[in-house]
C-alpha cells in the first residue's frame, strides 16, 4: 500500500479477515495499542473472488479489541475467476481439441498396446507354444471316466508295420 500524501509505503502478507496495525499510525503503551488497522478479507463466490479492504480505528487491550469506526475502503470482485486457481488452472486455458488430445491420447496408446499383446500371443500360440512337440504333433488330451489317459500325435518317418500277434 502507498499513499504518497500521507508518506505511507508499506506492504504485508494478508491472511484472510486478519486485522494489522499500519506503522507509523498505531502507538502501544503495554498491552495497549490504538490506532489505524487494516483488515482484508477474500470470499470465494464460486466463479469469483471478491476482495473486501476496511480501515479500522480503535484500540486493542490485551486480546480483547474494539474498532468503533470502521470504513469499507475497497469492495468488489477480483477481475480472475476461481477456475484459474489451484493444480488444475491450466487446464481451462487449453482449447477443445487440446483437451480431447489429452485425453484421448492415453486411451489410444493403451489400445495400441493391447493390440500389440494380442497379436503376439496370437503368433506364440501359432508357432511356438509350449505345449507342442518339437516334432510337430500337437498333445491331445483324452478324459474319460477315471483314470484320465493321454494320447499324443507324432509324426513319424518310420513305416508302419501291421501289428501280427505272435506266439
Amino acid at each position: 500500500m502507498t499513499v504518497p500524501d500521507l508518506g505511507i509505503s508499506w506492504s504485508h502478507t494478508y491472511t484472510s479477515d486478519d486485522i494489522v496495525e499500519v506503522p507509523g499510525y498505531t502507538y502501544s503503551i503495554g498491552i495497549f495499542s490504538a490506532g489505524v488497522y487494516v483488515q482484508v478479507g477474500l470470499t470465494d463466490k464460486g466463479s469469483t473472488i471478491n476482495m473486501k479492504v476496511k480501515l479500522l480505528a480503535g484500540g486493542q487491550v490485551g486480546d480483547k479489541s474494539s474498532y468503533p469506526v470502521k470504513v469499507t475502503v475497497i469492495d468488489g470482485d477480483l477481475p480472475i475467476s476461481t477456475d484459474d486457481c489451484g493444480f488444475f488452472g491450466w487446464w481451462n486455458d487449453l482449447s477443445d481439441a487440446l483437451k480431447a488430445a489429452v485425453i484421448g491420447g492415453p486411451i489410444l496408446l493403451l489400445l495400441i498396446i493391447i493390440g500389440i499383446c494380442c497379436c503376439c500371443c496370437a503368433c506364440c500360440r501359432a508357432c511356438c507354444c509350449p505345449s507342442r512337440s518339437p516334432s510337430g504333433g500337437g498333445t491331445v488330451i483324452v478324459q474319460s471316466m477315471p483314470p484320465a489317459y493321454l494320447a499324443t500325435g507324432v509324426k513319424s518317418r518310420v513305416p508302419m508295420r501291421p501289428l501280427v500277434e505272435e506266439a
